[in-house]
C-alpha cells in the first residue's frame, strides 16, 4: 500500500506534459524495486543534453535522481557505475563529488564506492569505446536509465521541442539493446522518464504516439525496458524507486509490512535517500558547473530549478517519500 502511495505521489503530472496518457500499470514501481533488490552490479545511464545552445548542454533533471539511486544501491551493498555522455561529464562529476559517494568515507556504511565513465557522441564512438561499453555490459546484471535521451524511430535523439541533439548523445542504450546479438548475458532494465523521449518509453510507444504530448510522433523513444516508471519529473521517479526499494528491503515472508516496526522502516528510508540539504548542495554544484533547468534555461545558483519548477518542490516530494 505504501509503495502504491509513492507511485501516485510522483505521477500527478505537475509539469502538465500529458504523462497521464501513458502511465504504466499500477504496481510497476514495486516490480522495479524488487528487480533492483535482486541485482548485484548496476549501471545507471543518465544525461539529457537538451540545452544545445550552451557550451554545457546538461539539464538538472536526471543527475540528482541517478545519485539518489546510486546511494540506495551502495547502501544495499551493490556495485554501481554511472555512465553519461562526454558533454555531461563535468556536471555529473561535480554532482558525484558533492554526493560524497565517490570517495571512501569511514563514516559511511558503504562497502563500495561509486564509479563514473563517459562516452563520446555516437558519431565519434570508436572501437575502443564500444569495447568499453561491452565490458561494462558483461559486468552488470541491471541497467537503470534515468532521464536518459533515447532514439526515435529514425535513430535520432530529439528534445521535447523536437530539436536534434544526436551530435551530443552517446548510444548508451546499447547496454539494453545488446551490443552483440550473440551475447547471451541477461541484463534486466528499468527506465525512468517524464516526457516520452527517454530510454524505456518504448514500452509505452503506441500510447505515447496517441497522447497529447507535443511532437510525440517525432520524439518518442523506441527503446523499451523491462520495467518503466513514468513520473512528473524523472528525479521524482528515481526518489520513488529508492523509497520503494527501502521499504521492500525491510519486508520478508516472515515479516510482512504490517509487522515491521515504523522506526525500522524510517531508518532504512533515511539511509537510502539523500537529505534535502544534500540534494540542494548537489544541485547547486551542478549549476555552478554549467547545468541549467531544462525548461526555462535558468542557471542561477540562487534560483535552483528542475523541469521548470523550483527545486523546493522536488525537496518537498523527497521529504514526503521519506515519511510515507
Amino acid at each position: 500500500q505504501r509503495i502504491e502511495e509513492l507511485e501516485r505521489l510522483v505521477q500527478c503530472d505537475e509539469g502538465a506534459r500529458g504523462i497521464l496518457d501513458f502511465l504504466p500499470p499500477v504496481g510497476s514501481l514495486e516490480l522495479a524495486a524488487a528487480c533492483l533488490l535482486g541485482s548485484k552490479s548496476v549501471a545507471i545511464i543518465t544525461g539529457f543534453p537538451c540545452m544545445i545552445d550552451y557550451p554545457i548542454p546538461t539539464e538538472t533533471d536526471g543527475p540528482l535522481g541517478s545519485l539518489a539511486i546510486a546511494r540506495t544501491l551502495l547502501h544495499l551493498g551493490k556495485e554501481v557505475i554511472i555512465l553519461t555522455d562526454e558533454c555531461n561529464e563535468e556536471v555529473l562529476l561535480s554532482c558525484g563529488a558533492a554526493s560524497g559517494l565517490m570517495v571512501n568515507n569511514s563514516s559511511a556504511s558503504f562497502s563500495n564506492i561509486l564509479r563514473m565513465e563517459s562516452f563520446p557522441a555516437v558519431a565519434q564512438m570508436e572501437e575502443d569505446d564500444f569495447s568499453r561499453l561491452l565490458h561494462i555490459q558483461e559486468s552488470v546484471d541491471l541497467v537503470i536509465a534515468v532521464e536518459r535521451s533515447g532514439p526515435n524511430s529514425e535513430g535520432k535523439y530529439r528534445t521535447m521541442r523536437n530539436r536534434d541533439m544526436t551530435h551530443l548523445v552517446a548510444p548508451l542504450e546499447l547496454l539494453i539493446d545488446q551490443i552483440e546479438e550473440e551475447n547471451l548475458h541477461k541484463i534486466t532494465s528499468i527506465g525512468i522518464g517524464d516526457g516520452g523521449n527517454e530510454v524505456g518509453m518504448g514500452k509505452m510507444y503506441e500510447r505515447i504516439l496517441q497522447s497529447n504530448v507535443s511532437n510525440a510522433s517525432l520524439i518518442a523513444c523506441t527503446v523499451s525496458t523491462d520495467h518503466l516508471i513514468v513520473a512528473s519529473v524523472s528525479n521524482w521517479g528515481a526518489y520513488a524507486l529508492c523509497g520503494a526499494a527501502a521499504l521492500l528491503s525491510c519486508i520478508s515472508s516472515t515479516s510482512p509490512a504490517s509487522e515491521v516496526p515504523r522506526e525500522v522502516l524510517q531508518k532504512q528510508l533515511e539511509s537510502c535517500l539523500p537529505s534535502e540539504e544534500q540534494e540542494e548542495a548537489m544541485c547547486r554544484r551542478m549549476v555552478q558547473s554549467g547545468a541549467r533547468d531544462g525548461v526555462t534555461g535558468c542557471s542561477d545558483v540562487n534560483q535552483l530549478m528542475v523541469d521548470g519548477m523550483p527545486l523546493a518542490r522536488s525537496l518537498e516530494i523527497l521529504s514526503n517519500i521519506r515519511t510515507i
